[in-house]
């Protein structure tokens, strides 16, 4: 996908008396038509397919919870103690967990995204002219930056257990850090004395 999506441009370079220059879209074939080829791209690799496949696999993920959740009733005998409750409602919690998760992370995405598919309709239905290095068609990938950083940060601040591993894990890395300079600090104290 990355190789469809990427690589062509730079095949794009020309050099005329030294200079580089970008000719947008391949020899003989219009500009219009090559940035709309890239517009329906774009537009089915980077949101149409990987939409589907998120939205696919978590939907069927979700299934197979409720279903074995489902089955778990079925098969249990009529007195259900309270701690069973417990544990269900523990299961139901963590159920919508997950959707919410799932709903964040694809809302984000798609809030984030908007802006650059817009802009391709746009400028695939030549209401827009694009300007390559303007600062509108560089926002597009900016906001696709700040939803690929924003992912992680919204699975850690949900997820106890990624939470606590990342506690855990910059924990250590402060220990290290305040023994190194510990050792540092001796290390120049003991210079010092030999100077003195």
């Amino acid at each position: 996908m990355i190789g469809l999506l990427f690589t062509p441009i730079i095949f794009f370079r020309r050099f005329n008396n030294d200079t580089c220059i970008y000719v947008p879209g391949p020899n003989g074939i219009d500009s219009s038509t090559y940035i709309a080829f890239r517009g329906y791209t774009w537009l089915s690799f980077q949101y149409i397919i990987p939409v589907l496949i998120i939205t696919i696999s978590h939907v069927s993920i979700i299934i197979k919870l409720k279903k074995t959740q489902y089955q778990s009733k079925t098969l249990r005998p009529i007195e259900v103690t309270l701690r069973n409750k417990e544990c269900e409602l523990n299961e139901q919690k963590k159920l919508n967990k997950l959707v919410l998760i799932t709903a964040i992370m694809s809302g984000q995405q798609a809030t984030l995204h908007l802006y650059e598919s817009i802009r391709y309709f746009l400028t695939m239905l030549n209401i827009v002219i694009f300007g390559y290095g303007t600062i509108g068609q560089q926002m597009g990938p900016f906001l696709i930056v700040l939803s690929s950083c924003i992912n992680p940060c919204i699975i850690i601040g949900t997820t106890v257990s990624v939470r606590r591993r990342l506690s855990h894990y910059l924990h250590e890395i402060w220990i290290k850090i305040r023994r190194d300079n510990g050792i540092q600090k001796k290390e120049i104290q003991m210079f010092n004395g030999y100077i003195n």
